[in-house]
């Protein structure tokens, strides 16, 4: 009996730790005495360690309009985002070995709704099922062996993305005067409060100020031409195009990304993400910035 979710701390999960991804290639390695089996059945992980683990792009599932509108006239309005819960066991490899689809067993009531996700849910979770295959983790290294692991996976379901009026950014880019700017802001929870900006010839300065495992300023150099490709993603995912703010009625954790170049100003405050149309690639670009200077070093560590 499956059933779809909507859920306040999901939310705050999933972009809590968007963050902490910036680190492809890198194995964890962790002791765990009370999980030695010889044949390498699949570890329970909990939550948090999974996203911690996540290095895939943001996929969402996407409905259409109307089909948006129906689900949230099914659904309590709990607060969160829509989340279809998945089980997946994840290999030595970090690829899904196999998804599995979860009954809900959340705080949100339902009692006077079907237990089964609505027609229009349904007919999708074929490509659901695939999204959630397409995830990929760190590897598990558990007492120093590769190790199959089996965590909780929530899938996020969205609306239509959501653009404003055309506005490309301008050929060629002075890089000499270019900036991007990412700021995390707090939330109802511990959520990293830090921000980071790169400038055209690679300086980058972090400000750490809440919740994070470096606080003050901290600066780095990387080199010109990762800047010309992280613009270049902006120039990708349609940034000049997206609306300068998608804030709904609920709103997590928020995130302001900055793009400066040839002396025009690019902006997307994300107060809702997903929940308001935010574009799926404007949410990686929030992952690319991190990914870019590595900001894990600071906001966690390691």
């Amino acid at each position: 009996m499956f059933i779809l979710c909507r859920r306040g701390p999901a939310l705050f999960l999933l972009f809590t730790l968007l963050c902490f991804s910036a680190c492809h290639g890198r194995h964890s390695d962790r002791t765990n005495p009370g999980h030695s089996d010889p044949t390498n059945s699949p570890v329970a992980i909990d939550q948090a360690e999974a996203y911690d683990h996540w290095v895939s792009p943001i996929a969402p599932l996407r409905l259409s309009k109307a089909e948006w509108r129906q689900l949230a006239a099914a659904r309590p309005p709990c607060g969160g985002n829509e989340f279809l819960p998945y089980e997946l066991i994840i290999s030595e490899s970090g690829a899904v070995e196999s998804a599995r689809l979860l009954p809900y067993t959340g705080s949100c009531n339902f009692k006077d709704n079907p237990p089964d996700p609505p027609a229009l849910v349904a007919s999708h979770l074929v490509e659901a099922s695939s999204l959630a295959r397409e995830q990929r983790f760190i590897p598990w290294v558990i007492n120093g062996h590769p190790s199959r692991v089996l965590i909780r996976w929530d899938l996020p379901i969205a609306p239509p993305e959501r653009f404003g009026p055309s506005r490309p950014l301008p050929v060629p880019i002075d890089y000499d005067s270019a900036s991007v700017r990412l700021e995390r802001f707090g939330c109802e929870g511990r959520c990293p409060v830090y921000s980071i900006t790169i400038l055209g010839d690679g300086t980058v300065t972090y400000e750490g100020r809440g919740y994070v495992k470096v606080s003050g300023t901290q600066r780095i150099q990387i080199s010109k031409a990762a800047v010309i490709q992280l613009v270049q993603r902006f120039r990708e995912a349609n940034f000049g195009s997206a609306l300068p703010r998608y804030i709904g009625a609920y709103d997590g954790r928020g995130t302001l990304l900055q793009l400066h170049v040839n002396g025009k100003s690019f902006q997307v405050y994300d107060g809702s993400g997903l929940r308001v149309g935010i574009p799926t690639a404007i949410l990686n670009l929030e992952r690319d910035v991190d990914e870019t200077v590595q900001s894990r070093r600071w906001v966690r560590g390691g």
